[in-house]
């Protein structure tokens, strides 16, 4: 019976081990789905996000925010909708949701296509 209680804990301290190197070397986050509306003088853009590393949210929508701005210009008005995997994205239950407003003098537009 010992060593059955031996193996078992082994087995569950690999398999900790295991996850914990899956998360920590999988990507931070990963963009599945991008929505962009416009009109005349106006921007915006939703961004649905599956992040892999839960804690340090914020750091990482300050990240996505900074690249998305580089890469597309700075939009009037962004939403990114975090959530922890694909099948909560599609049942719709998001952890966290940032919302960022640009007044006119932050808009920026998309740099030139090369």
């Amino acid at each position: 019976m010992k060593k059955c209680t031996i193996y078992l804990a082994a087995l569950l301290i690999m398999a900790a081990l295991i996850f914990l190197a899956y998360k920590t070397w999988s990507p931070e986050y990963r963009i599945c789905r991008s929505f962009s509306y416009s009109g005349m003088d106006y921007r915006e853009t939703e961004l649905y996000v599956i992040i892999n590393r839960p804690w340090g949210v914020g750091e990482t929508v300050e990240k996505i925010v900074i690249q998305y701005n580089q890469m597309n210009g700075t939009p009037d008005r962004l939403v990114i909708w975090c959530y922890h995997n694909e099948y909560d994205m599609d049942q719709g239950r998001e952890f966290y949701k940032a919302e960022f407003e640009y007044g006119e003098d932050m808009v920026t537009e998309p740099p030139e296509a090369y």
